[in-house]
Formats: structure tokens, sequence, C-alpha cells
């Protein structure tokens, strides 16, 4: 929720038959979700083969984040939005790519709008080794 009390919410199309991500879409009330805005198309998720889940943040100055992995080019990227849902800052990679099949990314923005990203890669049950990595911008 924006400081004007906005809902911003990001949602996913998903192919009913393979699970497969379609695309992703903000939606935002301004009315605590009585009424819903049309979906936008997260753009930069557009641009990259793969592209799936993905989280959003919003920073004291109602800037937004999106974190999304992608397969092709591999990694974890963010993109940032103003309060309007225009891009400001176009996917940009934080971490290469993933060294196991199992990863679960998280991202957070403090009271003074540093961006924090941790996520943990590797599935013990299948003998990969399990770790957890953190960022900060």
């Amino acid at each position: 929720m924006t400081s004007t009390g906005k809902v911003v919410v990001l949602t996913n199309e998903l192919d009913t038959d393979s699970g497969q991500l379609l695309g992703s879409y903000f939606t935002t009330s301004m009315d605590s979700g009585q009424t819903w805005s049309a979906p936008l198309q997260v753009i930069p998720m557009t641009w990259v083969i793969g592209g799936n889940s993905p989280k959003i943040a919003i920073d004291p100055n109602d800037r937004i984040y999106v974190l999304f992995a992608a397969k092709l080019p591999a990694g974890l990227f963010v993109s940032k939005y103003d309060s309007n849902l225009n891009l400001l800052i176009d996917t940009v990679q934080i971490a290469p790519s993933f060294q196991y099949t199992h990863w679960t990314p998280h991202i957070t923005v403090d009271a003074q709008g540093r961006l924090h990203v941790i996520w943990h890669e590797g599935d013990h049950k299948k003998g990969e080794q399990s770790e957890v990595y953190y960022c900060r911008a």
C-alpha cells in the first residue's frame, strides 16, 4: 500500500493446462479493494524467457519494486516503477543464474528506502546443498 492508500497487487495469469506463467499484471485500488483498475502488464517480464516468481515491495517514496527470476537470461532481476506504474528503472540483474533447480526469492524495502533481497537455493531432499543469499541496494 502506498502512502496515499493506493493498494497495489501483482497478479499472475497461468496456463491452466501447463501451469506456465503467461503474464504478470499490476492492478490497483483507491477504495480499499471495492473497485480495481484494469490490469497493467509488468513489461520487463516480457523481455526475458521464463520470467517467474514476481514479488513486489513499496518504498517510503511510493516507488514500487518488482523482483522476478528468469531462465534466459538466467538470474534474479529487479525493476522499479513510480506510484503511477510508470517504469523508472528497467530490469537490473542482481544475481546470476541459479545453481540449483529449487529457489525462493523475497524482497522488502526498509524505512530508509534501501532494497533488501534474500533468496534460498537448493533442496536438501534432492541431495542439493541448501544456501541462503542476501543483497542490499
